[in-house]
């Protein structure tokens, strides 16, 4: 993107925002393409990791308040899943602060790569699972969902959580979907109800870890702004776009922008 300007790329943060905004509802990773761009605008990498938390704190309480409206929130569960996820995040933006900016770009490379090439992989196990999966005829039934596991909760949740917050505080991006993956398979709760949940989880132990940022002087308030304008108006289709289409072609979208910008960061 060195042919524009960075004017120019800093207006198209508005554009990208909307996109991502979407994206952090469907399943998670929007700031995968929101954290290259501010890169690209001319920001340091620690500067626009840090940036890039406004945008999260408004498309997570936009997402939040929709939901709510709809009678999604499990509020039960939000407040068992926030303790660990706060107290790594506080950890991780501390981190963050410290890094140096050239090592934190390479950082982000690797990350954005093994992330990019996760997601390939579990988009070819899904078609092939797919395919494997004898066909089922229609039904008007509304599909059972099952109870949600509330009590007798193991240590192993709250120090998945932990290190899930200090990753959510020190990069941010993806961890909505990470808090997702990691609820679903590993402890069972309802795909449904943590999709709910996730983003107000994400803006709550945003908010800490944004003041951070904000004192450590990492943090850019015109761009960061615009990513805030497009991001409400993404989280709020994307909470629309649940209702009704997948999140196949927008996750395509985010594994290719995911590796080519990896490879464009950890290259010299």
């Amino acid at each position: 993107m060195s042919f524009l300007s960075p004017e120019v790329l800093t207006w198209l943060l508005v554009p990208a925002s909307v996109i991502a905004g979407m994206v952090n509802v469907i399943a998670g990773g929007g700031s995968f393409l929101t954290l290259p761009l501010l890169i690209a605008t001319g920001l340091p990498a620690d500067v626009a990791n840090g940036t890039n938390r406004l945008a999260v704190m408004v498309q997570a309480f936009v997402a939040g308040a929709t939901y709510k409206r709809e009678g999604k929130l499990d509020w039960r569960l939000y407040w068992r899943l926030l303790p660990p996820l706060l107290a790594g995040a506080l950890v991780g933006a501390t981190l963050a602060t410290w890094m140096n900016p050239e090592r934190l770009e390479l950082t982000f490379g690797i990350l954005f790569l093994l992330i990019g090439a996760g997601l390939v992989v579990r988009e070819r196990s899904g078609r092939r699972a797919k395919a494997a999966r004898p066909a089922v005829p229609p039904s008007d039934e509304p599909e059972a969902v099952p109870p949600l596991p509330i009590a007798g909760a193991t240590w192993k949740e709250p120090a998945l959580l932990f290190v899930i917050g200090i990753y959510g505080g020190f990069l941010q991006a993806g961890v909505a979907l990470f808090i997702l993956l990691i609820s679903v398979r590993f402890f069972g709760h309802s795909a449904l109800r943590i999709n709910a949940i996730k983003l107000p989880l994400v803006m709550t132990f945003t908010v800490p870890a944004f003041v951070i940022f904000v004192w450590a002087g990492q943090v850019r308030w015109w761009p960061g702004l615009l990513l805030a304008a497009g991001s409400s108006l993404g989280s709020f289709l994307g909470v629309r776009m649940t209702m009704h289409w997948g999140e196949e072609l927008i996750m395509r979208a985010v594994t290719v922008i995911l590796i080519v910008t990896g490879i464009a960061l950890v290259l010299p």
